[in-house]
């Protein structure tokens, strides 16, 4: 379902996704809102530091789409959703594809999270759509939800974002409006 008019523009009153609209029994108003590269830029890229995390989601996208993935989900997070009294570090993401079958060992680094978050400003982990070992799927996807859910400090049920991982034309228009913003925020500093 795509982010809700209700969501787009605001967070909830503390400052984080509500984790639904109306009601947790129904799918249509409820945690995690479908959203296009482009609706992420245009409601999260507001600052610089924005700015450089979303080049750096969308490059890890590229990246990943360039190893082989072709399908699965992103699911978007962390005090990057957040509203905060600070800059966020980085964007928390879950990626949940087949995992490729043949990676080289520099592609690979796009799987450790360390070396993710040093090259694309991305707290970036990965579910493997392409184990046999069910119980584990759906343990991993079960932690993720969880952990994604929850307000670190306060507990607090929030929601999440969730992104296809296959739109390349979304991803290039996503860019060009990070380009436009980034010229403009360069104007407003003269």
């Amino acid at each position: 379902m795509p982010i809700p008019k209700e969501v787009r523009g605001r967070s909830g009153r503390d400052g984080i996704l509500p984790p639904f609209l109306k009601s947790p029994t129904r799918r249509d108003g409820i945690s995690p809102y479908l959203a296009t590269p482009t609706e992420l830029v245009e409601r999260y890229a507001t600052s610089n530091q924005r700015i450089r995390i979303l080049e750096g989601l969308l490059a890890y996208r590229v990246e990943l789409r360039r190893v082989g993935l072709s399908s699965g989900i992103q699911w978007i997070d962390g005090s990057f959703v957040e509203k905060l009294d600070r800059e966020p570090n980085d964007v928390d993401v879950v990626t949940i594809a087949p995992l490729p079958t043949a990676c080289s060992p520099a592609d690979e680094a796009l799987f450790d999270a360390e070396k993710a978050r040093s090259r694309f400003l991305c707290d970036a982990w990965f579910v493997d759509l392409s184990t046999v070992d069910l119980a584990g799927l759906v343990s991993d996807v079960t932690y993720w939800f969880g952990l994604f859910s929850h307000q670190k400090q306060s507990r607090q049920w929030k929601g999440m974002i969730q992104l296809e991982l296959v739109t390349t034309d979304a991803d290039a228009e996503a860019n060009a409006r990070l380009a436009i913003l980034k010229e403009r925020g360069h104007e407003r500093r003269r």
